[in-house]
């Protein structure tokens, strides 16, 4: 149920309360843009890239464009959050220092995402969280804006001591993850990845969906379609982005497109 919505060429804010939710239907996924959340009720925990963070009222949560994040949570208990979702350049003319780009795009994958800060400082954000889905005399984009930059003022603050970083994904996982991402561009398949590791494709490709949710090609291939957008919105010929990004074939790099986003890379553009 929803219980606020609003959406404009940069934000995307909604308020959402689920009062029985079914685990299947949390599956991971990927944003094209920046995302802060906040958990208000339930019972839970959120992976991303591997790392696992456990869930409780107030806690803050943060991923840039391209961070694999998965909810997994109980059916016990309704489940409330307020998420807004913004282009990473959403902020530009206003975070002179980049700092508060810094939270989002600073940081190891997977590592640093989640604050929650003392009581001060959670009630603090709790209100904004709260303000920022009222409605109000304000237009909606200035309510956003209004209580979106207060937010991440805070979480800068706590940044150097206080963001929860857990350990992350171990072992193999950790390191195929690891190998994916400072490949993604590159030609190779499961055999190549397979051999690298000394590991059968069976084995490494359970480990590597127990950590993900997500097979390593449908996690590549997200990664690279993704990367693709973001420079096709920058003006990029979508050409030279599916190339860049580990596209050899634009028919291919096309279809795949147009079944992630429903619209073709020449939409995109325009």
């Amino acid at each position: 149920m929803t219980l606020y919505s609003y959406r404009d060429a940069d934000f995307y804010v909604h308020h959402t309360i689920t009062p029985t939710p079914n685990p299947l239907e949390f599956a991971s996924h990927m944003h094209s843009g920046c995302e802060l959340y906040c958990f208000l009720s339930g019972e839970g925990s959120f992976h991303i890239e591997g790392s696992e963070y456990p869930l409780s009222p107030g806690l803050i949560l943060l991923t840039r464009p391209g961070e694999l994040h998965r909810l997994a949570i109980s059916g016990a208990l309704p489940y409330e959050r307020v998420a807004v979702h913004f282009p990473a350049d959403a902020l530009d003319g206003i975070d002179a220092d980049g700092r508060l780009r810094a939270l989002f795009f600073d940081r190891p994958l997977g590592q640093g995402n989640v604050y929650a800060g003392g009581d001060d400082s959670r009630a603090f954000v709790t209100s904004c969280i709260y303000r920022l889905v009222r409605g109000g005399e304000l237009s909606p984009r200035t309510q956003t804006l209004a209580n979106l930059l207060p937010i991440l003022c805070e979480l800068s603050t706590l940044r150097a001591g206080e963001a929860i970083s857990p350990p992350a994904a171990a072992g193999l996982a950790a390191d195929v993850i690891a190998y994916v991402n400072a490949h993604l561009y590159e030609t190779w398949t499961l055999d190549d990845l397979a051999a690298h590791f000394f590991f059968s494709r069976t084995h490494l490709s359970r480990v590597f969906r127990q950590a993900t949710g997500l097979s390593v090609w449908d996690y590549t291939l997200l990664k690279r379609l993704i990367a693709a957008r973001e420079q096709i919105r920058g003006g990029i010929p979508a050409t030279e982005a599916a190339a860049t990004c580990g596209f050899g074939d634009y028919s291919s790099f096309y279809r795949q497109y147009k079944r992630r986003f429903g619209v073709s890379p020449q939409e995109e553009k325009r």
